[in-house]
């Protein structure tokens, strides 16, 4: 009887790997770490939601998937320098967080084996962490040619524009930020809103913050 030879692992290239990652989180929508099933009595569990690793090593093992696209390939060449940016903190000793000094050395590499599966599980989740960096950095830009609004104690109202909306699990709350105008915005809400949304807000000016940005307390959303 034959014995089953398992196959060598193959070269990947860093531009298809980095392009990968950023097919996966496209088609996804979103960092999905574990895969996700719809249950029904008496029924196999149907997968919903594929693990971006796992979406991405399919789209790997295939030499001309159509679902990976130049502009995925673009977004991942920029994925990547993105990270190799990091190289400032790592010489300051300030590159604290594990998962980025992970990704950071990664960076550097320019093929990836097929059977590296740890390293393709991070790579896969760095196209998240870029998106939402990007989005900030384009935030912080914004907001350096607007202004604070009102005073401090001073009752707000106005439509804002919803720019990020992140869930605290320490605090039980969302932190949001966005613009009002050309004036950004942050507050803590209980519900948070999704981004992109406009949202007719009143509140209350806690603080101004570092970079034009108007800290507002008890928000609450205006039907």
């Amino acid at each position: 009887m034959a014995r089953y030879i398992k196959p060598a692992p193959v070269l990947y290239s860093a531009l298809r790997v980095w392009g990968a990652a950023c097919a996966a989180q496209r088609i996804n929508g979103s960092y999905v770490k574990d895969p996700q099933y719809k249950y029904e009595d008496g029924k196999e569990p149907e997968l919903t939601v594929p693990a971006n690793k796992h979406l991405m090593r399919e789209i790997l093992e295939s030499e001309n998937d159509p679902r990976l696209t130049q502009q995925d390939l673009d977004d991942g060449e920029a994925c990547r320098t993105h990270y190799q940016g990091l190289i400032f903190k790592e010489i300051a000793g300030t590159l604290n967080s594990g998962f980025l000094k992970a990704v950071y050395a990664l960076s550097a590499k320019e093929d990836f084996l097929s059977n590296a599966y740890i390293e393709l599980a991070q790579l896969a989740a760095a196209p998240q962490g870029w998106r939402r960096d990007s989005v900030r950095e384009a935030n912080i830009e914004k907001a350096s040619f607007g202004k604070y609004l009102g005073n401090v104690g001073d009752k707000i109202t106005g439509d804002v524009v919803v720019t990020e909306s992140n869930y605290s699990k320490n605090y039980g709350i969302f932190f949001v930020h966005g613009f009002v105008d050309s004036n950004a915005v942050f507050f803590a809400h209980k519900a948070g809103f999704t981004p992109g949304a406009t949202v007719a807000i009143k509140g209350t000016v806690k603080s101004q913050r570092d970079n034009f940005t108007t800290q507002l307390n008890r928000v609450k959303e205006v039907k």
